[in-house]
């Protein structure tokens, strides 16, 4: 996998490199209110997943083709970006 470096940032990315020891899970519809907030504002979420686990939340959190929706509210935008990576 190959990372690039983006020299300047017009509003800030928040990376998150996960694996199968971390379950974000348990608390999902705490993490989709967090994100359905944060879509109003200047910045976006990429999310990594390493490993061979099942990665199902993350890649609805990313929602694409779709708007995030949670307890009858919906994102403003897609601000959320899961990449996936299986170890080899």
């Amino acid at each position: 996998m190959e990372l690039f470096a983006v020299r300047h940032f017009s509003f800030p990315v928040v990376f998150h490199i996960i694996n199968s020891h971390y379950h974000i899970s348990a608390d999902l519809d705490a993490t989709k209110e967090a994100i359905i907030n944060a879509s109003t504002l200047p910045m976006s979420i990429i999310i990594i997943g390493v490993g061979n686990e099942d990665f199902s939340a993350m890649e609805f959190l990313d929602s694409d083709g779709q708007v995030l929706r949670h307890n009858g509210r919906a994102a403003v935008r897609d601000i959320v970006q899961f990449v996936g990576k299986t170890r080899d």
